[in-house]
């Protein structure tokens, strides 16, 4: 049973990440546990010629250990220094480290709880980018490493080419290949051992082939794969390596550079498969293997490598020398990782074919993980998991979700109706844009489909994918009857529009009646929109919502393309022969002229909010005069409204 892992969690209490000099390790404070320690596990093809100081380049090598204490940190050199390392403590991966040229201390966690722990370092990048050698952890003084408790029985190899690597994965196409790009940790074979509870070995390079690599000679490549299978490091002749770990199941990821350019010969891609095959068979005994159909093949050749490959595995199984099997994962269609590479998404959408081939095939239970979990809306949490759950009393207790300030009250889990590897949990309070938020889980009822217990997930990150929702921009029809306003995003038809208003040189415009569409709002009005008028909208209600329940953002001033072509008649016209100045203004003070043939008798200035409340009135006696607001009113839009016997004028002002 273990603690979830797959998603960084950094814990800035206890985690500090980071390259120091030896000279951080003094005698008087920690202790050295020398590579030797036959409590560390390797796992990987590793030179142990000098044990003090054993020496790796293939992704996905692993070094595993428990230890006592409160810190740990690792010494390492790297002959390149651009080979970067996933950092997984007690069962979660929380960060990367970047090993330099030179033999260095590098702090892993500090301020940890002073009880046993368990630590693991695995290669994300591939042996293009070095070797690297190991010699020790380091711990509190009088701590000391511990028997593993988390013992992985099972060992799955792969054998395969820059899919397996996790070549350009944590890139998009069209971006520059690098070491930060490649994360072995997260590809379709690291995934699927995870999912078993596997130790894990792979034997890969970008471009490499069964005969052929990228690009390479139509009669072959000398350095290809079936040539050098057996070596350590995959040019330098010896060390050969032992074959004394047996996998209990091989798979093998070869055939994409074979054939992905023109002049691939499948007479040698047959007999050279054939040859892998065999020495596969030689150094472990009556092995399982497995024959991949990668995601990066299209038609033609898709079909005519398929074909190959079911052949090789059939008449390979007839040979009495163990049973090969073939295997097809999906293909991808996009997006793209880095050079028309799988994404992880893509990796983990075949990872979990391929889980489930393996458990029928090898009949192993798969242990129960998180894929993702998500914010989908403010009170409302996704969790998929790697495979199907259940709960024995259908309650699904034992979560706590925890935010940026407090603890939020759980309202209701439930298992998805359709997708039973989907769990969502419904809160009392909803949550906020941005907000940081972490799962945890105390082992209780829930059980995968093989019922094994769901183990304590500690602080696993949701992923918040809450944004704002807002009207980005409007516009009015030709007719001036309508105006359209569009969001950011799809609209909950049950929104109200409440708090919405128009308004344009005659003041706030009667909405008629309103329709929702997707990302559009159609407004409907009582009296059209005049030519060349200015029209804004303003929205202060609390009742409008995105279909992911977010509300309507408010905001003062919305400035409306006005498509309009209707002429105003003449009573409009005499809205031209007011002028209210300056406008806009910050000083609260605006002055006003009136044509004189518009006033008769006393009149008064009402000064109106952008959502209809009388914030201010003057008696009005002059054509000319000013008026001063003197602080009653804050930043925003609003509406002078000059009152006669027989004429009302309104003009609309924006204060700074």
């Amino acid at each position: 049973m273990l603690t979830i892992q797959y998603k960084i969690v950094m814990k800035t209490l206890f985690v500090l990440i980071g390259m120091i000099s030896t000279t951080f390790c003094t005698a008087a404070t920690v202790d050295t546990i020398p590579a030797t320690n036959n409590l560390i596990e390797y796992t990987g093809r590793i030179d142990f010629s000098d044990p003090a100081a054993p020496t790796f380049s293939y992704s996905g090598v692993s070094i595993r250990a428990c230890f006592t204490g409160t810190s740990i940190a690792m010494i390492m050199n790297d002959n390149v220094g651009q080979n970067y390392y996933n950092l997984i403590l007690d069962g979660k991966l929380f960060d990367t480290v970047r090993i330099s040229k030179g033999k260095k201390t590098y702090q892993i966690a500090s301020g940890l709880e002073n009880i046993t722990h368990e630590i693991e370092i695995i290669k994300r990048t591939e042996e293009m980018f070095g070797k690297t050698q190991f010699f020790g952890f380091v711990v509190d003084k009088a701590s000391t490493l511990v028997t593993i408790t988390n013992q992985r029985t099972k060992l799955i190899e792969y054998i395969g080419n820059s899919i397996t690597c996790g070549y350009g994965n944590e890139g998009v196409n069209g971006g520059t290949f690098g070491p930060t790009t490649e994360n072995h940790y997260m590809t379709y074979a690291a995934f699927t051992s995870r999912n078993f509870n596997s130790r894990h070995l792979a034997v890969c390079r970008s471009g490499i082939g069964i005969y052929r690599n990228y690009d390479g000679p139509a009669t072959g490549n000398s350095d290809c794969m079936t040539n050098n299978y057996t070596r350590i490091f995959l040019y330098d002749e010896n060390p050969k390596y032992t074959f004394s770990d047996k996998p209990d199941l091989v798979c093998i990821d070869l055939g994409t550079n074979d054939f992905s350019v023109s002049g691939g010969d499948s007479s040698r891609f047959v007999s050279n498969y054939f040859r892998l095959i065999d020495t596969i068979q030689t150094k472990y005994s009556m092995p399982n293997i497995l024959c991949l159909l990668g995601p990066m093949m299209s038609d033609p050749t898709l079909t005519s490598v398929r074909k190959y490959l079911q052949f090789i595995a059939d008449s390979a199984t007839q040979k009495g020398k163990g049973n090969v099997y073939f295997f097809e994962m999906s293909a991808q269609t996009g997006p793209f990782g880095i050079d028309y590479h799988p994404t992880v998404a893509q990796h983990i959408k075949n990872g979990l074919e391929l889980t489930e081939y393996i458990k029928l095939l090898k009949g192993w239970k798969v242990t129960p993980s998180i894929l993702s979990a998500n914010l989908t809306k403010p009170k409302h949490i996704q969790i998929e998991f790697n495979t199907a759950i259940s709960d024995t009393v259908k309650d699904f207790s034992g979560f706590t979700i925890s935010g940026d300030e407090k603890e939020y009250t759980i309202s209701s889990v439930y298992l998805d109706t359709e997708n039973k590897k989907l769990i969502h949990i419904i809160l009392n309070d909803g949550m906020n844009i941005g907000e940081k938020i972490s799962i945890s889980y105390t082992p209780g009822t829930i059980v995968s489909a093989d019922t094994v217990l769901i183990g304590a997930i500690q602080n696993y990150e949701v992923q918040n994918n809450l944004t704002e929702t807002k009207i980005t921009k409007g516009s009015t029809t030709s007719n001036g009857a309508k105006i359209t306003l569009t969001c950011n995003k799809n609209i909950d038809n049950s929104s109200n529009i409440d708090g919405l208003t128009l308004t344009d040189s005659r003041g706030i415009a009667d909405i008629d009646s309103f329709s929702i569409s997707n990302t559009i709002i159609t407004l409907y009005l009582s009296n059209p929109t005049l030519k060349g008028d200015s029209v804004f909208a303003a929205y202060t209600g609390t009742a409008f919502y995105g279909v992911d329940e977010v509300p309507l953002t408010q905001f003062d001033k919305l400035s409306i393309k006005n498509n309009s072509t209707v002429t105003a008649n003449k009573s409009v016209n005499k809205l031209a022969k007011l002028n209210v100045f300056p406008n806009p203004n910050s000083s609260e003070i605006f002055f006003y002229q009136i044509d004189k043939s518009l006033i008769s008798g006393k009149g008064k200035l009402v000064v109106i909010s952008n959502h209809g409340k009388i914030l201010f009135n003057q008696a009005i006696t002059e054509a000319e005069g000013s008026i001063d607001l003197n602080g009653k009113v804050s930043k925003g839009l609003y509406f002078f409204k000059f009152s006669f016997i027989d004429t009302e004028i309104t003009k609309s002002v924006i204060i700074e």
